[in-house]
């Protein structure tokens, strides 16, 4: 199944249904794009620029961190931390860069097997600038979670799941105008990318109650910015379940 939703401004938040996008401004993310093929509850808060979203695509969300939690703190974290609460790294961007978390191919073996977090795991960001979320390959048998400490606000730029089972991504500001330096065109176009690069082996990738936005105001975007600047809000990989 594939919707294209275009100008969205206002929309019918029901859960037991897609939203009815009624006609209106043209938004910065002016073209959303959704190939499900696995039944998904979209609940969508759009105005102009502006997109709150909660996926839950394949599986059920969780409160209730299982397994080991570990901490990323922008502020007072540091990439020689040991990613407790004490001693927390610094980023989510830097602790994909380091291999910290485990990648397991379709098969369940691990690349990376010394890596302290695994299938199961929590990691808890603080608030601040995070950077980059962005995960090549990943399939775990027990989700893996990286979400908004409760009571922080935690931001990226981007988020990507290339291929993979059982990510769940919950509770962060998504968008590349927070970065302390341009991060320049984003390489697919849309903000938050999941299972493009994957066969049809992936699922199960949540992304939950994130605040989504190109830009808050595009009232100062000249033409070239509109050219430039604009992005979908969520792609599903078109061969995910």
């Amino acid at each position: 199944m594939t919707r294209l939703f275009q100008n969205p401004v206002a929309a019918d938040v029901s859960p037991l249904h897609y939203p009815r996008i009624q006609s209106g401004l043209t938004s910065a993310a002016a073209v959303l794009k959704l190939a499900l093929t696995t039944t998904a509850t979209l609940r969508t808060l759009a105005l102009t620029g502006l997109l709150f979203w909660g996926l839950t695509a394949g599986a059920q969300s969780s409160d209730q961190p299982r397994g080991t939690t570990f901490f990323c703190d922008p502020a007072r974290g540091s990439p020689d931390g040991d990613g407790s609460a004490a001693r927390p790294w610094r980023t989510v961007e830097e602790v994909l860069a380091a291999r910290l978390i485990q990648f397991r191919d379709a098969d369940g073996a691990p690349a990376n097997p010394s890596a302290p977090v695994k299938p199961g795991d929590t990691v808890f960001l603080r608030s601040g600038w995070h950077g980059v979320l962005q995960i090549p390959k990943g399939y775990n048998d027990q989700f893996i979670t990286l979400c908004a400490e409760p009571g922080h606000t935690p931001q990226v730029g981007r988020v990507e799941i290339g291929e993979g089972r059982k990510w769940r991504v919950k509770g962060l500001t998504v968008s590349p105008s927070l970065a302390p330096a341009p991060l320049g065109k984003l390489p697919t176009g849309h903000i938050v990318v999941l299972g493009e690069r994957g066969g049809e082996q992936s699922a199960e990738l949540i992304v939950e109650d994130c605040f989504i936005y190109s830009v808050l105001d595009t009232g100062a975007w000249t033409a070239q910015d509109w050219i430039e600047k604009p992005a979908s809000g969520i792609w599903l990989g078109r061969h995910g379940k």
